[in-house]
């Protein structure tokens, strides 16, 4: 009966401390979890653990849950993380994602002696500079391209440019002028060495005193003179004469 009576006892003891030990544990896993601020698993929603858990979002936790390549540029994207979206053309560096024709103005290789895409002559006349197209490019000269650069007026006959077509450049100018008291009738002018002293410049024309006679479009080169009026006198150049290109010679003719 004694043996009985203690049984229970141990028994309703036991049972005691086992009730306490349900209610501790069910109030310790109550508690919040002090790493996550919350109830949930202590490895759920860490923001930073590189797994996008739920909860996250690419506002919330950028560096677990970005989604670089949805083309667009995220918060916590970046040109250098993720080029794909955030890709910065304009800013002097050609990231990786751009490209030549993407973004001309970070990736050109201007210079490099090839028009590419992306290039123009405008862009990159170096480049790009297109001989005949009537600009006068970057690299291109009146030498290299008289087509485009070679400009009548500027007093150099250049390549390209012609007595006829550039007179003011490529030609020389005579003026005869006549201070005697006679009337000038005739005028030659004919290169050195020619067998005669060719055409009349003066044709119908004559050059009274005090007048000139101003004859152009004569190519450079080496020349005599004769002018003459009805009666005798007679005037001829003592020497050769060099006339250069778009300069002017004065032949003065006295008694």
């Amino acid at each position: 009966m004694k043996r009985n009576d203690r049984n229970r006892r141990v028994n309703a003891l036991l049972t005691r401390l086992c009730a306490g030990m349900v209610m501790l544990a069910a109030a310790a896993c109550a508690q919040p979890d002090s790493r996550t601020g919350g109830g949930d698993p202590p490895d759920a929603g860490l923001c930073g653990n590189h797994v996008c858990d739920q909860g996250e979002t690419p506002s919330s936790c950028a560096q677990d849950c970005s989604a670089c390549g949805n083309g667009t540029c995220d918060q916590g994207e970046t040109p250098s993380s993720c080029p794909r979206d955030c890709d910065a053309c304009g800013n002097g560096t050609c990231d990786a994602g751009e490209t030549v024709s993407s973004c001309p103005q970070d990736c050109s290789t201007c210079g490099n002696g090839r028009c590419d895409t992306g290039e123009t002559a405008a862009s990159c006349p170096q480049d790009c500079a297109t001989c005949g197209d009537g600009i006068c490019d970057g690299n291109e000269t009146a030498s290299g391209c008289p087509q485009d650069c070679a400009r009548c007026g500027d007093n150099v006959c250049e390549s390209g440019e012609t007595v006829s077509g550039c007179p003011v450049d490529c030609a020389a100018t005579l003026i005869a002028h006549n201070i005697s008291s006679y009337v000038i009738y005739h005028l030659y002018v004919y290169p050195c060495g020619a067998p005669s002293e060719g055409t009349d410049q003066l044709g119908a024309s004559v050059i009274l005193s005090g007048g000139q006679f101003t004859l152009g479009a004569i190519p450079p080169g080496c020349y005599l003179f004769h002018a003459s009026s009805l009666t005798d006198p007679q005037w001829r150049t003592p020497a050769p004469v060099i006339l250069s290109a778009g300069l002017t010679y004065t032949w003065t003719l006295t008694n």
